[in-house]
């Protein structure tokens, strides 16, 4: 495909998450808006209607195998991200795909085995990455400025901040798990982004799901259902061994009763020559300059800009170029195996061996 070429975008899903991904391709040059799929004929309609687009369908399949189409965004409940995946890339589609990858680290295997057979673009939805200046804190990172990091703690913490509870959202069986997989894969994923010189090998972690299960700390995301059931996790630590000896420490809730110092998304990374801290309060680089401790602002910290836009322009890049998006489905399964350790380790109460 060549760059002066509009891309011919078909959504799957228009729920929240498609209808902003609708919105934010729609505000892009050279991309046609063709298509939506969605398993309710009115919620299909109306996006098709309201985004200006041609067809809507019920069937997902109808529309992954139009002809009229390249690409693909799939924003349906996780249950069904490996199967849509995996059919579109078989038709020859490109893929941008909501995080998680998939349910399960085999399902996600399955979707990598489908993008290798097809050739074509598969990017996971990992928004974060475009949200903060992590960027320049990669950079800075990879010409030393914190020497050898050997200490990482990343989360995201909600005191009240279930989504839909009873809906598809607190619903072990279409979702697969509950904060870790909404928010916590997010904080994984720059984790590991900004440790790519080492690989985890080993998972220790807890999941709890004490506040959810008395109708309690419901947020503002999405739309309850208070006969629908609560039986996923709304908080989940994890300790990740890395094979250079660090170690990154994840803590995500959805509810807790929590003082709230760590409200909102954040990252602190501490190496042997420097560290920096990222948040919603402002970010800063722990340096020492002559003998003293000093903190540093980091540049391009409150130049966040639009995270859902950079990302949807760097898939459309990916797919006329050929380039290997930044969240890969590589990327996706190291974060799927890691979630899938955290939980099996809450069962068993034991570290989980990783083989990536």
């Amino acid at each position: 495909m060549t760059n002066g070429e509009n891309i011919r975008l078909g959504f799957v899903g228009a729920g929240t998450m498609g209808l902003l991904h609708m919105e934010t391709f729609g505000r892009i040059t050279g991309v046609e808006m063709k298509a939506v799929a969605d398993v309710s004929a009115i919620r299909a309609q109306a996006a098709a209607t309201d985004y200006g687009l041609e067809r809507a369908y019920t069937d997902s399949l109808e529309l992954i195998e139009a002809p009229d189409i390249d690409a693909i965004v799939i924003s349906v409940p996780n249950a069904f991200h490996a199967e849509l995946a995996c059919s579109a890339l078989r038709a020859g589609k490109h893929v941008l795909l909501e995080k998680p990858m998939a349910m399960n680290a085999e399902e996600a295997r399955q979707v990598l085995h489908a993008e290798k057979e097809s050739g074509k673009t598969l990017m996971i939805g990992h928004q974060m990455r475009w949200k903060w200046p992590f960027p320049e804190v990669k950079r800075q990172i990879a010409e030393g400025k914190l020497g050898q990091i050997y200490y990482v703690k990343t989360g995201w913490l909600r005191r009240k901040g279930i989504p839909g509870w009873g809906s598809a959202y607190t619903s072990q069986a279409m979702m697969g798990g509950g904060s870790a997989v909404d928010i916590g894969v997010h904080m994984l994923d720059i984790a590991l982004y900004l440790c790519s010189s080492s690989k985890p090998v080993g998972v220790y972690g807890a999941s709890f799901g004490e506040i959810g299960k008395q109708r309690k700390g419901m947020g503002t995301w999405g739309i309850p259902n208070l006969a629908g059931k609560f039986d996923v996790d709304d908080l989940a630590v994890a300790m990740i061994r890395m094979e250079d000896g660090a170690v990154i420490h994840l803590e995500v809730s959805w509810a807790a009763f929590t003082d709230g110092e760590e409200n909102g998304p954040y990252v602190h990374l501490m190496g042997n020559q420097g560290g920096v801290s990222i948040r919603d309060s402002g970010s800063h680089w722990m340096t020492e300059c002559f003998d003293d401790s000093v903190d540093i602002p980091v540049a391009g910290a409150e130049e966040r800009g639009d995270e859902r836009l950079n990302l949807a322009e760097h898939f459309l890049h990916c797919v006329r170029t050929g380039s290997t998006p930044i969240t890969d489905g590589r990327s996706g399964f190291v974060n799927q195996t890691i979630i899938d350790a955290l939980y099996l380790s809450s069962k068993t109460g034991k570290e989980v061996q990783l083989e990536l």
